[in-house]
């Protein structure tokens, strides 16, 4: 008598067959499967220790900052040699971390304070070349324009500005571009230009900070 096999029972054969392929197929390799399997398991212990050493290099250099930073408040308005010197060791010996980029921020400022607007802009602008999108990001970005205005590059600075609003780029949102946009221009008499950048700040970004502030240079301008 014949015995037709139902969906259930071929379904059953079906995983068994492929429990015996599966089986057939460690004992044939087991060998070169064990060795894949150390290798594994070998990588996976290399990337835990890699970043067990980072968040340790990290803590390091975060404690080097603020040391150098004890120094700088200790110089606060007194010579800032000392301050300087260890901030330039942070960067030297950390200066791949992040506490090491933050030393250029705090290197930058010193130099702006002594008037050396070069080496100003050369620290921001390492500290910016990797660190390019948070809230110091944001605040760096603020010091090199108002480096701009201080060294009369406004022309420069309006090309910038507008290059950061066609690319979305920078750490500045689009309604402060827009706003130190205005500002230049009205710095450089081009008021025309001033009021269409604060018109259009208030039409796109309603709610902004900056919203309000262009609405009273506007009524100013108009009216001057």
């Amino acid at each position: 008598m014949s015995h037709r096999l139902t969906r259930k029972e071929m379904k059953r054969d079906e995983v068994l067959e492929g429990l015996a392929r599966f089986v057939e197929f460690l004992r044939a390799n087991g060998k070169q499967l064990g060795l894949g399997l150390v290798a594994l398991l070998l990588a996976v212990a290399g990337f835990a220790a890699w970043k067990a050493v980072e968040a340790s290099r990290e803590e390091r250099a975060n404690l080097r900052l603020a040391e150098a930073l004890s120094t700088v408040e200790e110089s606060a308005g007194g010579n800032l040699e000392a301050a300087r010197s260890a901030l330039e060791a942070v960067v030297v010996d950390v200066g791949g971390t992040r506490a090491g980029a933050v030393a250029h921020v705090y290197l930058g400022t010193l130099a702006a304070r002594g008037a050396d607007y070069v080496s100003a802009r050369e620290h921001w602008e390492a500290f910016l070349a990797k660190h390019s999108n948070d809230a110091l990001a944001a605040q760096v970005e603020r010091n090199l324009i108002s480096l701009d205005r201080a060294e009369g590059r406004d022309e420069e600075l309006v090309e910038r500005l507008r290059g950061m609003l066609a690319t979305e780029s920078g750490a500045l949102g689009a309604d402060a571009v827009l706003w130190e946009l205005g500002r230049t221009l009205e710095q450089l008499g081009q008021v025309e230009g001033a009021i269409e950048t604060y018109s259009r700040l208030e039409e796109e970004y309603p709610a902004s900070l900056y919203a309000g502030r262009a609405r009273e240079r506007n009524a100013s301008l108009e009216t001057s």
